[in-house]
């Protein structure tokens, strides 16, 4: 048996690039939304505290009870919604801040302690005294950080759950939209909500959760003293304002070099894409000239943020520990003047340095929350703009075979041109068709259509009657083997690319690799079919890679076969495998569409389609295709 790798099942094997990923991240949200615990509104927020302190010290992970997830699909037929957008739920930002106000509440016990000590305990000389003010305020500080600890993982958490629960969804659909025309897959949403995630999780957002309770200690400050609650009030203001003026100073300066950053990656990620073609050509100096103009822009106004935010965080870094010098110097002042105890000049000190702390984070920490506020909202446009919660279609029956295509045109997005124009045609059962144009006719566009890979702009695709639409993802990649052009391998060894990343039987594998005539050649290599792989195919030659493709499309022997070139990078020996695979196949009934250039494969078609600028030529019997030939010959 081969001792490979397992992972979750593949939703969809047309689109066997992304299946892992998928795969995996829609199990690690499962995972979250069972870890998922509802709130109780019965019981208090004291109680739910209570128990929260007891698990945390009982088990590392502690449960989240407000977050409304669902799953990362629906359940067929359920026409459940999408997942709540928000960080924050209504729910979770309540027990937030209720944990907050304890903390914060807390945080009065050392001011209060010093103010005991310096104006009771020292003046009485009472050692039990002493003692029973250091036990009580030790037990407050405790329970302090236990709720710190609590705030911190249900931070953790949210973050983790709102990525567990949108990072498939927002995956499916990038997926589904990338390879269109000629645009290349946008990640920038993913990107976002790895941005959210980070800042969710990070202490900027708990210092966001305390600032609402600055006024506590300003009051306290003014209970003290009039003065030194009108310092900390002043204090708190030209922190603020710091704050403020950072954000109008360089919200724009970072919004605009981020994107032209983000131009300069796309750039350089066409670069490494082709990077023969680049280097053979002497392409490099021009497209790295374009490349560093971007790149020098982008730098150039990021360049002048981070000067803005360093100056801002230096001059808060100034006026923070001026502002203690300030409340201590008039909290002396009237300590001479009589009109203030040293205790209660030490716990105004303290009570200032609480009040002005998260200001001050928010202060050093303004670009990485420019970077969350603008991520959030891209995805927030994102999610209302582009994605729709779709029901899941029931299962079908498995197919015979018939294939029909009816009236499907593809536009070009970024011309507005259609790549097919009104195709339609019709397949039985154990048929065999190829495909043959010029390039540039919608060949391999076609091939994608009929797999399932690209949904058409009109008409559609049917599958034994069925729409392909109303086949749900699990089952379309059993019935479905899709060979494209370009191969498309995932990183992970020949058998899990084989099995499409499924945990399927080492039989099926070996199956699918004689029927594909690769089993020879895999087992020559030193790990055989544990041999990792990367997405480019390395270490495997081309030729190597289209036949574990081949062996892929063939894995689990679908009724259903869609071949794109599949003799491109072949040697005769690869090219005679491939003729005995589709004369297996036919044998065993499946429906095959070969797209080709080649007149070998022709004579395993029983018809012929001919596509020209994106409109069906011909479409007959084999034969007649080949009269036609001779004819104009």
């Amino acid at each position: 048996m081969l001792d490979r790798q397992q992972s979750p099942p593949s939703r969809n094997a047309v689109s066997t690039l992304r299946d892992a990923a998928l795969a995996r991240m829609r199990a690690e949200a499962a995972e979250a939304a069972r870890r998922q615990v509802p709130p109780d509104p019965a019981s208090g927020i004291g109680a739910r505290v209570s128990k929260a302190l007891v698990s945390a010290l009982a088990r590392p992970h502690l449960p989240v009870a407000a977050v409304r997830t669902r799953p990362a699909r629906p359940a067929p037929g359920a026409g459940q919604g999408l997942p709540d957008c928000s960080v924050l739920p209504g729910p979770a930002l309540a027990q937030v801040i209720a944990v907050s106000f304890f903390i914060n509440l807390l945080m009065l016990a050392s001011p209060l302690y010093m103010l005991q000590v310096y104006d009771r305990v020292v003046p009485s000389g009472s050692v039990e005294t002493l003692i029973y003010l250091s036990l009580a305020c030790g037990g407050l500080l405790l329970a302090m950080g236990l709720l710190e600890a609590f705030r911190a993982q249900i931070a953790n958490n949210l973050g983790a759950a709102h990525q567990a629960a949108w990072a498939p969804l927002l995956l499916d659909h990038l997926a589904r939209k990338s390879g269109i025309g000629t645009a290349r897959p946008d990640r920038t949403p993913l990107h976002d909500l790895d941005v959210v995630h980070k800042f969710v999780s990070s202490n900027v957002l708990l210092a966001f959760m305390d600032a609402p309770w600055t006024p506590l200690f300003l009051i306290a400050l003014f209970v003290l003293h009039p003065w030194l609650g009108v310092v900390a009030l002043a204090a708190a203001a030209i922190l603020t304002g710091l704050a403020l003026m950072t954000e109008a100073l360089t919200r724009n300066l970072y919004q605009d070099g981020h994107q032209l950053r983000g131009r300069s990656n796309v750039l350089a990620d066409s670069v490494l894409h082709n990077s023969d073609a680049v280097r053979a050509m002497g392409m490099l100096n021009a497209v790295r000239l374009r490349w560093h103009r971007a790149f020098d822009d982008g730098a150039h106004l990021l360049g002048r943020a981070n000067d803005c935010g360093a100056l801002m965080r230096g001059l808060a870094k100034f006026l923070r520990p001026l502002m203690q010098m300030a409340i201590l110097g008039f909290g002396a002042l009237l300590v001479i003047q009589g009109e203030l105890s040293a205790g209660a000049m030490i716990a105004g000190s303290i009570l200032m340095g609480r009040a002005l702390a998260p200001i001050e984070q928010v202060v050093s920490n303004w670009r990485s929350i420019i970077q969350a506020h603008s991520a959030h909202g891209r995805l927030r446009a994102f999610i209302a703009g582009e994605l729709r919660s779709e029901p899941q279609p029931m299962d079908q029956p498995w197919p015979s075979g018939t294939v029909s295509v009816d009236g499907v045109s593809v536009l070009n997005p970024a011309t507005g041109k259609p790549i097919l124009n009104r195709v339609s045609f019709a397949l039985q059962a154990g048929e065999a068709l190829a495909v043959v144009g010029p390039s540039g006719a919608g060949k391999s566009t076609l091939a994608r259509v009929i797999a399932g890979a690209l949904a058409p702009d009109t008409g559609c695709v049917r599958l034994d009657g069925v729409e392909q639409a109303h086949w749900p993802d699990r089952q379309r990649g059993r019935i479905i083997g899709f060979m494209p052009q370009n191969m498309q391998l995932c990183d992970g060894s020949i058998a899990d690319n084989i099995a499409r990343f499924e945990d399927g039987s080492d039989q099926a594998i070996h199956t699918a690799a004689e029927a594909a005539n690769v089993s020879a050649l895999v087992n020559h290599l030193p790990d055989g079919f544990m041999t990792e792989i990367t997405s480019a195919g390395a270490p495997l030659s081309p030729g190597q890679c289209q036949r574990v493709a081949l062996a892929r499309a063939l894995y689990g022997d679908p009724p259903f076969l869609v071949l794109d070139e599949p003799n491109s990078h072949l040697d005769s020996e690869g090219e005679g495998a491939l003729i005995e695979a589709i004369a297996a196949a036919r044998q065993r009934g499946a429906t095959i569409v070969i797209v080709t250039h080649r007149a070998s494969l022709l004579n395993q078609a029983d018809k012929v389609l001919t596509l020209v600028g994106g409109q069906i030529q011909f479409f007959g019997d084999r034969e007649g295709f080949l009269s036609r030939l001779a004819a104009a010959a």
